[in-house]
């Protein structure tokens, strides 16, 4: 195997590995809760059943075909199947991306002409253009690398990416008979139009391929094609289960952009402070730099290069959920600038010596070690946390489902997909990531601003249980003349309202003393039985302070604490009342 050979392997498999790191995002959850659904019903849901704000009001479950092919993965392998799906996924995006910048190579070196035979060029420069562009694009790609059916949208952008550099490279009409290319753009679209929305990304690259084939001297059989090409793709779009209506969830999206933007993290603009987000910059700047070099005032880029790197610009500025495209289409065209000049100042194959290439490969990955340090902070490699810092409350949740059940919920908006997954059909969630909730993202993300904002939203909403996520803030009450911190919590759900009956070291679970839906109220004494009156998350201080005022006993807290440790299987819940309990003992009150 020759060197040039290694190189590129290494960083194929560097950036493959990078698809291993944890899913983060919650949607995977809804996704599999639908695609269940699918399954067992056989039907694709049109309305909405796992909420009750919007039970029974119509759904366009547009990726219907994504939850399809997750749902089974999952049942036999877990969340590790899907991890290992979404870096095959990957690795396939990795492989036609090689060959796409075969065949710009190519067309380089020979000038023009049907360049698909010509393809496997080995000089140092394509060697080493090719290697350091499949580790760019792994890196550009990571801040995009969770599981979710965008990673379809990706795959089939770059299969029709090669499809477009091959009739433009070529311009050859009689390597790509209508006959033959048509239906396959049909079907591809057919199948992308119930994966993922990303299917308009590939109508606008078809649309500028067609319109800047007369300004980039294709042939006009060739033009024709690229315009019945677009024609069939709109077709094939609409062979889905909602026909042209699927069109109405884009525009929803766009109208709902800047609440988007002012509540999800990753609807928002790329941050120079994120340093995963870096290589967007790069290939920002760069292919800045190559249109004012190569575009004027003599053009020296196809039309189809400047019109796709202006649009995805655009694009990927709005929010980073569109960068993935724009560097994968950057990658290509920089490499088709470049290479000519690298080419003629590096035309051999690159070099057999092992001390050199020992040498290069130290420096390479100590580089690329660094840089990863840097890059991956915070970030450690496994599964999504969900599945297990919920775990502990959504088992409590399906334990007490018969008399919790019919009691209408509040979650938080990440959380939703997990606990409506974990609890359906016995609970039904207030939101979930579906966009169909975007009208409620103002009001769930704006409420924790104030208790009053709070209240007035849990008593509107007729809210009788809320899920809450566990957190340090904390405020100070004065008491017989010390002060004493208590958690925030107690001011957006007081005690007398409210009964604290679950929590662990990241959620709590409140039900309201005297519920608004008299008729969903749980069994008399089951909040009596299941309260925590006294030892509550972040509020020891205040309970020592409770026991030696005589306010309680300690048999009182000592039943709290056992029935807290046989409920919650929770490590640092465990632990913070075992450190309680020696801080108490140290006092020689033992508890």
């Amino acid at each position: 195997m020759t060197f040039s050979k290694i190189f590129l392997r290494v960083n194929f498999v560097l950036a493959a590995a990078l698809t291993l790191f944890p899913t983060e995002s919650p949607d995977i959850y809804w996704h599999l809760n639908a695609a269940r659904t699918l399954w067992q019903t056989g039907q694709i849901p049109r309305a909405d059943s796992f909420s009750y704000t919007l039970y029974g009001q119509p759904w366009m479950n547009f990726e219907w075909l994504a939850q399809a092919l997750y749902y089974p993965v999952y049942s036999l392998a877990g969340m590790r199947g899907l991890l290992f799906l979404k870096t095959a996924t990957f690795a396939l995006v990795y492989w036609i991306f090689l060959k796409i910048l075969d065949l710009v190579i190519a067309g380089a070196q020979k000038g023009g002409g049907d360049v698909r035979a010509q393809s496997g060029e080995n000089s140092g420069a394509a060697a080493a253009i090719k290697g350091f562009a499949l580790a760019g694009l792994g890196a550009a790609l990571f801040p995009n690398m969770d599981i979710r059916p965008e990673n379809f949208s990706l795959l089939f952008f770059t299969g029709l990416l090669w499809f477009l550099e091959s009739a433009r490279l070529s311009n050859n009409p009689k390597a790509f008979p209508l006959r033959l290319c048509l239906p396959l753009v049909f079907l591809a679209f057919a199948a992308w139009a119930n994966l993922h929305a990303g299917f308009a990304f590939g109508l606008l690259f078809l649309g500028f391929y067609a319109a800047a084939a007369v300004g980039d001297g294709l042939d006009r059989a060739v033009t024709l094609l690229l315009f019945c090409a677009l024609a069939a793709a709109v077709l094939g779009t609409v062979v889905n289960p909602y026909g042209i209506k699927i069109y109405k969830v884009l525009w929803e999206h766009q109208t709902a952009l800047g609440e988007l933007q002012k509540h999800i993290v990753e609807w928002r603009p790329a941050s120079l402070r994120n340093p995963a987000q870096w290589p967007y910059f790069a290939a920002m700047l760069a292919s800045a730099a190559m249109l004012l070099l190569k575009s004027f005032p003599r053009r020296r880029l196809p039309w189809s290069h400047i019109l796709g790197l202006l649009f995805l610009g655009w694009a990927s500025a709005s929010h980073s959920r569109h960068t993935a495209f724009f560097c994968l289409t950057a990658l290509v065209c920089l490499c088709r600038a470049i290479f000519p000049w690298l080419q003629a100042r590096w035309p051999q194959p690159l070099p057999s010596s092992r001390r050199k290439w020992a040498a290069a490969g130290v420096i390479y990955l100590a580089v690329l070690g660094q840089y990863g340090h840097i890059w991956t902070r915070g970030v450690r490699p496994g599964l999504g946390p969900r599945e297990h810092f919920l775990a502990g409350l959504c088992g409590f949740l399906k334990k007490e489902a018969a008399p919790l059940k019919n009691l209408r919920m509040f979650n938080p908006w990440s959380w939703g997909g997990y606990i409506g997954f974990e609890l359906y059909p016995d609970y039904r969630v207030m939101l979930d990531g579906r966009y169909i909730f975007h009208r409620f993202l103002e009001e769930t993300q704006s409420a924790p601003a104030s208790p009053a904002l709070w209240k007035a939203m849990l008593d509107g909403g007729k809210i009788d249980l809320v899920l809450a996520e566990k957190n340090e803030e904390t405020f100070v009450m004065a008491k017989g003349g010390t002060t004493l911190k208590r958690p925030v919590y107690l001011l957006y759900l007081p005690k007398e309202e409210w009964a604290l009956v679950y929590w662990d070291s990241h959620a709590m679970a409140w039900v309201r003393r005297k519920p608004l839906d008299s008729a969903a109220a749980p069994p008399k004494g089951w909040i009596e039985a299941h309260e925590y009156r006294w030892l509550r998350p972040g509020d020891f201080e205040a309970a020592e302070r409770m026991v030696l005022d005589g306010e309680i006993s300690m048999k009182e807290l000592l039943l709290e604490m056992r029935r807290l440790l046989a409920e919650n299987a929770d490590e640092a819940t465990r632990a913070s009342v075992e450190q309680f309990s020696t801080h108490r003992r140290s006092k020689r009150q033992p508890i």
